[in-house]
C-alpha cells in the first residue's frame, strides 16, 4: 500500500474494480481497424518507432532493430509456392497479378520453394518489396511506413500487452502482488531486456532470451518468485498507479492505468 496517485489514460479518467484478483479496466485499445491492418506505423510524436499491424490478428509488433524486425516479419508470413510469389507484382516478376496481390494486401509471404525468401507487399500500391536482409528489410519498413500519432499507436493493442495488476496483496510486505503480461499474438516474443516500471520509477528487466509463447500469460511479482521486482515493500498503489510496459530500445509498448 502506497501513496493515492489520480491518474488518466488518454485524457479519460480510468475506473477499475477487481475481478478474479485482477483489478479491471477500459483501455483505449483494441485490435486496429481494418484500413490500417498490414501497413508499418512509424510514430512520428516520438522517435519514429516502427510497428507492424498484422493483418490476420489486428495487433501490433514492435520492429526495434533491423535484426527483430527482420525475424518477426518471416515469423509472421506465410508460406507460398514460387509460383505465386511471382504473380507478386515487382521490379522483378513480369507477369504480375494485381488480383493474387490484393488477396495477399499487407502480408508477409515466404518462398517455401526458395528458402523462404520473404516478400512484404505494401497496401499502398500492392507492390511487392524483397525482404532479404536485415538491414533491406528495415530500410523498406521506413521507406513505405505510414506516419501515426501517439494516440493513434497506443490506441491499437500490442502483441504482448499488460492485462492486469494485482494490487492489493497479503502480508506487510504483500509478497503476492503483481502485473500480469498476455501474448495476444501468433508468434513467441522474445521479451529479453524488456522493462517494467511503475509510477515511481520501480523496474524490473526481463532476462536476455526470456520468451513469452501465444496466449501465454506471465506474472511478475513483487517480491517472490522467478519474474520478481525483487522490492522488500508493497509497489502497487491501492488507490490508483500506472504500469509501463517498454520494448528493448526503451520504447514505450503498452501502459495500465487504475485509480478508483
Amino acid at each position: 500500500m502506497k501513496k493515492s496517485l489520480l491518474l488518466t489514460l488518454a485524457g479519460l479518467v480510468v475506473l477499475t474494480v477487481l475481478a478474479f484478483g485482477l483489478p479491471s479496466q477500459t483501455k483505449a485499445s483494441g485490435p486496429a481497424s481494418e484500413h490500417l491492418k498490414g501497413y508499418i506505423l512509424l510514430q512520428v510524436e516520438n522517435n519514429g518507432e516502427a510497428w507492424y499491424i498484422d493483418p490476420q490478428d489486428g495487433y501490433r509488433y514492435y520492429l526495434a532493430r533491423p535484426t527483430d524486425a527482420f525475424n518477426i516479419m518471416r515469423l509472421l508470413g506465410l508460406g507460398a509456392t514460387h509460383a505465386d510469389i511471382e504473380k507478386i507484382p515487382s521490379n522483378l516478376h513480369n507477369d504480375s497479378d494485381l488480383l493474387f496481390a490484393n488477396m495477399h494486401i499487407g502480408e508477409i509471404l515466404l518462398d517455401v520453394e526458395r528458402n523462404g525468401e520473404a516478400w512484404y507487399i505494401y497496401p499502398g500500391d500492392m507492390w511487392g518489396y524483397y525482404l532479404d536482409r536485415p538491414g533491406t528489410a528495415f530500410q523498406v519498413m521506413r521507406n513505405t511506413g505510414l506516419g501515426a500519432t501517439d494516440s493513434t499507436v497506443m490506441g491499437i493493442t500490442p502483441n504482448i500487452s499488460i492485462s492486469g495488476v494485482r494490487y492489493d496483496g497479503t502480508g506487510s510486505a504483500e509478497p503476492d502482488e503483481f502485473v500480469q503480461l498476455v501474448n495476444n499474438g501468433r508468434m513467441a516474443q522474445d521479451v529479453g531486456q524488456w522493462t517494467i516500471e511503475d509510477g515511481d520509477g520501480h523496474e524490473f528487466e526481463f532476462p536476455g532470451g526470456y520468451t513469452i509463447q501465444p496466449g501465454e500469460f506471465v506474472r511478475i511479482f513483487t517480491n517472490t518468485g522467478d519474474l520478481s521486482f525483487d522490492s522488500g515493500t508493497a509497489i502497487w498503489n491501492n488507490d490508483g498507479d500506472t504500469c509501463f510496459l517498454y520494448g528493448s530500445t526503451g520504447s514505450l509498448v503498452d501502459m495500465y492505468a487504475y485509480s478508483f
